[in-house]
């Protein structure tokens, strides 16, 4: 039904999802069984429903008081038969018990609840992690996308584009600078944002001619180096 396998010409099944989302995705729900989700969410209380919501917006599972924060819920979290509590030295963690319902409880929240949510739960993570803000900078920039934030957003995937390629990711620097480079084009702010965009193209680049090199089969040792070298010319790494 989502389109995660389908038939080649010669009529055998094929995957059509990369292989990643089977590692970091559940895999949906049959029609049946994501009927019978949309009714235990629907059965919910007020409040019960208010937390899974928020707790799906952040993720399968995330801190108590990370959840309280951003639910309209007045009584703390916890009670609902779909959420588990796992405490843990210095916290505690609310859990979906299935995980595969987050995809569910997502598409029932009404479209503009949804933005709010995600944009809240982007400046709580901003304001938690002030002083580690590139670790959470791809989480808080998807949050931000989802909202519709793009002036907002796309600075912060140049930061973890910046953060990937300098732990050598540049699978995932190349796919957080393009990301910041059409979501800059898109919020349209003129010469202001010409900057940060040329790094943004520069880690893009950079990524790019590192992952050519190893189609390449170049020694790792010139290619790393060459890698180091381009790095230290990008402003703000």
């Amino acid at each position: 039904e989502r389109g995660w396998i389908t038939r080649d010409s010669a009529g055998l099944k094929r995957l059509a999802v990369p292989m990643e989302r089977l590692r970091e995705a559940p895999l949906p729900l049959p029609a049946r069984s994501r009927a019978r989700a949309i009714e235990r969410v629907k059965r919910l209380t007020m409040h019960e429903r208010a937390m899974v919501e928020a707790l799906a917006v952040l993720g399968v599972e995330a801190e108590r008081s990370l959840v309280e924060g951003l639910s309209d819920a007045q009584s703390p979290a916890g009670e609902s038969e779909l959420v588990e509590v796992r405490v843990e030295p210095l916290h505690e963690v609310l859990r979906l018990r299935q995980p595969e319902l987050r995809d569910v409880i997502l598409e029932l929240i009404e479209p503009s609840r949804r933005a709010v949510l995600h944009e809240r739960a982007a400046r709580a993570l901003l304001a938690r992690h002030q002083r580690r803000r590139a670790s959470i900078a791809a989480v808080a920039a998807e949050h931000l996308t989802l909202a519709g934030r793009d002036a907002e957003a796309w600075p912060l995937w140049v930061t973890a584009a910046q953060r990937a390629a300098r732990q050598g990711d540049m699978k995932e620097a190349l796919a957080a600078a393009q990301r910041a480079v059409t979501q800059s084009e898109r919020a349209d702010e003129g010469e202001r944002a010409l900057p940060m965009r040329q790094q943004a193209l520069a880690v893009a680049e950079i990524a790019q001619r590192h992952a050519q090199a190893r189609a390449q089969l170049r020694p790792q040792g010139a290619a790393g180096g060459e890698l180091k070298g381009a790095l230290e010319g990008v402003p703000g790494l």
